[in-house]
């Protein structure tokens, strides 16, 4: 686990690094925002790679654990439920498609009981968090969404 950590983090600071030069061709009012998050991903990323390195110097490695077949299914349906959101996104609109996504998501990721309460408030929050991702991006960062 100790080696596939490192290898991860360091992949991760390259991609992190390669976006935050990609993100010097933005408009200064948009800069900002990528600068920030790919800055925060290379230090994150820096980090797990010096964390693996103490860990392989202390002799401290883990085996890695063999995953469940419902945990690739879980991962599969994810990945194809990402792809069908940004097709959908410039069909139905970032406001819709990002509402129905969250939704779906988190029910179907949800292992527990689903009472029509938990339906509810599931759809609340998923309307409210496009609603404020949409206000935030749009309206504070000037960042144009479909």
């Amino acid at each position: 686990m100790v080696r596939f950590d490192l290898i991860s983090g360091a992949v991760l600071f390259l991609v992190f690094g390669g976006a935050f030069i990609l993100a010097r061709g933005f408009s200064p009012v948009a800069a900002p925002y990528p600068y920030i998050i790919n800055i925060l991903g290379m230090f994150l990323s820096a980090l797990m790679v010096l964390t693996s390195l103490v860990k392989m110097l202390k002799g401290k490695t883990e085996e890695i654990k063999k995953y469940s077949k419902q945990a690739w299914v879980r991962v599969g349906v994810t990945i194809t439920a990402v792809i069908l959101y940004s097709v959908l996104l410039r069909v139905l609109g970032y406001i819709l498609s990002t509402s129905l996504f969250g939704f779906g998501m988190i029910l179907y990721l949800y292992l527990g009981k689903r009472t029509k309460n938990y339906i509810i408030f599931v759809l609340i929050i998923s309307v409210s968090l496009a609603l404020l991702l949409y206000f935030v991006f749009r309206r504070l960062l000037f960042v144009w969404l479909p």
